[in-house]
């Protein structure tokens, strides 16, 4: 169970990366989304964060 915590902690790392990514891309191009994949990469971001201090607080 702690092994697939750990998988998902690092997800989160990657949709966020793939997210700021795509925020990039759609600023090139003119898009209007380019705020949802920033708040989606935030969120993903923060998400990593939490769970990397909930998964540190449940091993101690």
């Amino acid at each position: 169970m702690k092994t697939v915590s750990i998988i998902f902690q690092y997800a989160y790392l990657i949709v966020a990366v793939v997210m700021a990514f795509q925020a990039v891309i759609e600023f090139k191009d003119g898009g209007s989304r380019v705020w949802l994949y920033v708040l989606f990469a935030l969120g993903a971001l923060a998400m990593f964060f939490f769970k990397k201090h909930f998964n540190k607080k449940f091993k101690n």
